[in-house]
């Protein structure tokens, strides 16, 4: 077991997945997606943990700690919140789009 962190990289116009401090990566992908969960079943697997990188090298997307987030969690959570930062119209602002006129 190599106990490595796995990192998911970008790799040309592709996405990569490599252990820590390894120079050749494990295997290659055409999604960042197909390398996260790649790399999310290496690091199950071994029992280490995954970070994703962005396009620039930034960290993405770390492994769930306990007491955050997972990452199902977290997407709920800024899909609830763009849903609530949304206008909203309301009856008001409904009768009134139904009642300007119309052109013809």
């Amino acid at each position: 077991m190599s106990e490595k962190t796995q990192h998911v990289v970008p790799y040309g116009e592709k996405w990569a997945v490599k252990s820590e401090g390894s120079q050749r990566v494990t295997s290659i992908f055409s999604s960042k997606r197909l390398a996260i969960d790649a790399a999310r079943e290496i690091a199950r697997r071994e029992g280490v943990d995954y970070l994703v990188h962005g396009r620039h090298g930034q960290i993405f997307w770390p492994p769930p700690i306990p007491g955050r987030f997972s990452e199902d969690e977290f997407r709920a959570v800024v899909r609830e919140l763009a849903d609530e930062a949304r206008p909203r119209r309301g009856a008001a602002s409904r009768k009134r789009a139904a009642s300007k006129p119309t052109a013809a």
